[in-house]
């Protein structure tokens, strides 16, 4: 839900420059483990799946998983229960 609203306040937001508004956007990968001792680079790998999903997908998007499971889509508003 936090990575939702992040992407959503970034879409809404630009950058000037030259004078320019450019719109941003951002793909967002999120994911959670309940493994005590698990690596923090695997973390990081399954958090940049995720990205990568959001990416694949067709970018402005976030995706998360339960590492170790494929990457599911987050809509706004909804509330993804770990």
């Amino acid at each position: 839900e936090v990575a939702e609203r992040l992407r959503a306040d970034i879409e809404v937001s630009a950058v000037e420059a030259g004078g320019a508004r450019i719109g941003v956007t951002a793909s967002l990968g999120v994911v959670a483990n309940r493994d005590p001792d698990i690596d923090v680079d695997a973390l990081l790998h399954a958090a940049d799946v995720a990205m990568y999903a959001a990416k694949n997908d067709g970018r402005n998007l976030v995706r998360f998983s339960l590492r170790g499971q494929a990457p599911l889509p987050v809509q706004a508003g909804s509330q993804a229960r770990i």
